[in-house]
């Protein structure tokens, strides 16, 4: 699949992903913010997995099931040719425009993914000079190291297979039912394994860095993530109101401070009205976590997202066609049971969709001075492999157009063409026009 086909072909895809996890929690009012973040998090692993099954998809070999004759098989996967226009003046440029995107893509890609390493080094500074802490709560054992430290500002969560609680230097004076909340928020955070779902969303975020529903994801992500720990200290006996108290003065805490994207801090500035909100909001649920809801939106979106990884943008799968295109001869007799499959004739829109290297012909620079243009028509034998092996020019109007193409149409290559289970040479049409417009 083109790189670029493949970029395009995620973003709106990506779209309708995010649409529809949205529209399955507008459907699920009463879930509960565990619930909620449930979702999310099965809209986050659809969009990684995205690229990866779209990949796989176009990786599929084309092997054709039936009694039929070779012949008769053949004439199934003739449906058009292939047209590359090359035009004067634009055409390179437009090429250019296409590698332009994809090198800024490439370069946001880097460097969000450079910020998030940066990040999770710059967070284990919190560790620097941190004291471990002892606690005569027999409910916390076996959960994850305490550690005191002068630098945090607020509690945290440091780490990713292996978190660690962090406290600020004043947990040593906190009251007993403080310390108690804090923990049980933190405790939260470590048995939903939220530092590594937090590190599959920023890459997630890296890779459709360009996409704004992605980054609207991540937001609600992060929010129903918080609300869920806060659930559950509620759950456990927490008072509204005093807890709501404990959340105000460390997000004010974190706002003198640079507390990093990759740490989770307890309470920060961001979002935290909405999370008061739902502190003191009584009639909200609290931690009804009903695994058959969940299971129920990651079917549903699991069931969208195989059939949808398989399309392509129309115009990656659509190649346009020659007015006048008719099906492609069959040129070899039918094979007998049991023979190995001959040279088939099918058309360049069939194995199209299955290019993996293509080179765009160049338009002559003396070509295009002289006003020279028209439609170079070749013949190419695809071998077993998926390279061209041999060209031959049918139509011409100037040899430098026929080089140009032929040059270019050499280096392509192709994913190898089944015939029942057996790789096939392939004989394709490929049209180039060549266009002073």
């Amino acid at each position: 699949m083109d790189a670029m086909w493949l970029l395009v072909s995620c973003a709106w895809k990506a779209a309708l992903v995010v649409a529809l996890g949205a529209a399955l929690l507008r459907m699920g009012r009463s879930a509960s913010a565990a619930e909620r973040h449930a979702v999310w998090a099965a809209v986050i692993v659809a969009l990684l997995a995205l690229p990866v099954l779209s990949v796989l998809w176009s990786r599929v070999p084309l092997a054709l099931a039936g009694e039929g004759s070779v012949a008769q098989q053949a004439l199934m996967m003739a449906d058009g040719y292939l047209m590359v226009t090359v035009l004067a003046g634009n055409g390179d440029s437009a090429v250019a425009g296409m590698r332009w995107v994809w090198m800024i893509w490439m370069l946001g890609v880097v460097a969000t993914l450079v910020r998030l390493l940066l990040g999770y080094a710059f967070a284990y500074r919190y560790l620097r000079g941190s004291k471990p802490l002892v606690i005569g709560e027999s409910w916390w054992r076996g959960r994850a190291p305490i550690l005191v430290s002068p630098t945090a500002p607020v509690p945290m969560a440091v780490g990713i297979l292996r978190p660690t609680v962090v406290l600020p230097s004043t947990a040593v004076r906190w009251d007993a039912q403080l310390l108690r909340r804090v923990l049980i928020h933190e405790a939260e955070h470590i048995r939903r394994k939220d530092p590594l779902w937090k590190l599959l969303a920023s890459v997630t975020a890296s890779l459709y860095w360009f996409h704004p529903l992605v980054w609207v994801v991540m937001r609600e992500f992060a929010t129903e993530r918080e609300l869920a720990c806060d659930d559950a200290v509620l759950a456990a006996g927490g008072k509204p109101s005093q807890y709501a108290s404990d959340l105000v003065e460390f997000a004010k805490k974190s706002m003198a401070w640079s507390v990093r994207a990759t740490v989770i801090p307890m309470a920060s500035p961001t979002r935290l009205e909405l999370r008061i909100e739902a502190i003191l909001n009584e009639s909200k649920p609290r931690q009804v976590f009903r695994r058959t809801t969940v299971m129920m939106y990651t079917i549903v979106l699991a069931l969208l997202l195989l059939p949808l990884s398989a399309l392509q943008s129309a115009a990656a799968a659509n190649p346009t066609p020659r007015s006048d295109a008719t099906p492609a001869a069959v040129a070899q007799p039918a094979a007998q049971s049991g023979e190995e499959p001959g040279v088939i004739d099918v058309s360049g829109s069939v194995q199209a969709r299955k290019l993996i290297k293509k080179v765009n012909p160049r338009y002559p620079a003396e070509a295009k001075a002289e006003g020279v243009k028209g439609l170079v028509r070749i013949k190419v034998r695809i071998n077993k492999e998926g390279a061209v092996a041999e060209t031959e020019v049918e139509q011409s109007p100037d040899a430098r157009l026929s080089t140009a193409a032929v040059n270019a149409v050499k280096q392509w290559v192709y994913e190898p063409t089944l015939l029942n289970g057996k790789p096939v040479e392939v004989l394709a049409t490929i049209d180039v026009n060549f266009s002073l417009k």
